[in-house]
């Protein structure tokens, strides 16, 4: 699987990184080591340390807090907005903030749960606690809006992406837990990417993407990310996690290239006996 990867990605242009984690736990990858923009893919391990925040506060996922107008940005993607009026305060559910979140990616959704564990750098303390390294995260969604330079600074490898999600998969099974990978297996975004090869199967797939602007300089796309778990229908499961970086391939195409690199695991670990 490993060469097949290797020659599929040398074609490419642009900087791939992909690792895949099998249910024995044997980890393999290209470049895998190396750090890449995580973008939205953030929001991910955001949702674990919520999770850890409800339950350190004794609080439910269907507890309501309260979100300022002014945590409510409308010159950045939220489709929050059409519910929740800009110009109000609201008090929401911590479970539909993480359902837009996780599910359509709202980057408000995300910082007012930045906000509600205490800022990125509780996340990032938690993320190495649970023994994960190689995730960075400094800034919320909107940081990063303000200052370009911030999204390359939340990064991470795609090693450590893979083993916190098959940590997650494997070992995060209570209630809440539960409810969160419900929502990841309806994420409504990058249908085109990690999910594509399996839309015609019964797999299930849980994940997380991670989608940026184009460089004006260079005319090349800052990143485009899928992560996940998946389940097959024979039993085999495996986490995965395909960053591209610098791609000078149009969106689509570069979705494509996750698409088609999905389909060689996929393959891969259901034909193997």
């Amino acid at each position: 699987m490993e060469d097949k990867l290797r020659e599929y990605i040398s074609q490419q242009s642009a900087r791939v990184g992909v690792a895949v984690i099998s249910e024995d736990g044997c980890v393999i990858g290209v470049n895998q080591h190396e750090s890449f923009p995580m973008l939205s893919v953030m929001k991910f391990p955001l949702a674990l340390t919520v999770l850890e925040t409800v339950k350190e506060k004794h609080h439910s996922l269907l507890d309501t807090i309260p979100v300022c107008k002014s945590q409510l940005h409308t010159d950045t993607y939220s489709p929050m907005l059409l519910k929740y009026t800009a110009s109000k305060d609201h008090y929401i559910s911590i479970y539909e903030l993480l359902d837009y979140a996780l599910k359509s990616s709202d980057n408000n959704a995300c910082d007012i749960l930045m906000d509600y564990v205490g800022g990125a750098s509780v996340v990032n303390k938690y993320i190495h606690e649970l023994g994960i390294e190689g995730i960075v995260i400094k800034w919320n969604e909107n940081d990063m809006h303000n200052v370009l330079e911030r999204w390359f600074e939340n990064c991470s490898t795609p090693v450590a992406m893979a083993q916190l999600m098959f940590k997650f998969d494997k070992h995060h099974n209570d209630p809440n837990s539960i409810k969160i990978k419900r929502i990841m297996q309806s994420c409504e975004t990058g249908v085109d990417r990690l999910a594509k090869p399996m839309l015609t199967t019964n797999a299930i797939i849980g994940h997380k993407t991670g989608s940026g602007p184009i460089d004006k300089e260079t005319g090349r796309i800052m990143a485009v990310n899928d992560v996940g778990y998946i389940h097959l229908p024979n039993g085999k499961h495996y986490s995965i996690a395909v960053f591209i970086a610098d791609s000078a391939h149009s969106m689509d195409d570069t979705s494509s290239i996750i698409a088609e690199i999905s389909r060689l695991v996929f393959e891969e670990i259901r034909n193997n006996r």
